[in-house]
């Protein structure tokens, strides 16, 4: 199965650095589509909210990296299904929230068979 992770970040560094961080977490890595929900992962400057309700509204799990955060923009993610939060350099607590969905999901996935 494909891991039912994308990075949807236009910025080629950006996207190599969060591909990596991805890469060095094996239960974000191991993130199987066949019984879990899409994880999108972007930027404030290439997802809109539009677009974010969009995806949540299709069950995609949209995690927004702000790299300028304002309660505003926190709102208007949050309203349209998405988690949002600060782009921190070298900050991996988003690495934890999808290590945590990815846990209870295949444990999900397992009380069912």
């Amino acid at each position: 199965m494909e891991p039912a992770i994308s990075v949807e970040i236009g910025h080629p560094s950006l996207r190599q650095a969060i591909e990596a961080q991805i890469r060095a977490a094996s239960e974000v890595a191991n993130w199987e589509s066949g019984a879990n929900r899409e994880i999108v992962i972007s930027t404030t400057s290439d997802l809109s909210p539009s677009d974010c309700r969009e995806l949540s509204s299709r069950g995609a799990i949209v995690i927004i990296l702000a790299a300028f955060p304002s309660s505003a923009a926190a709102s208007a993610y949050r309203d349209a299904g998405a988690c949002y939060g600060p782009m921190v350099a070298g900050e991996t607590g988003w690495v934890d929230c999808v290590r945590r969905l990815a846990r209870r999901s295949r444990e999900k996935a397992e009380a069912r068979d």
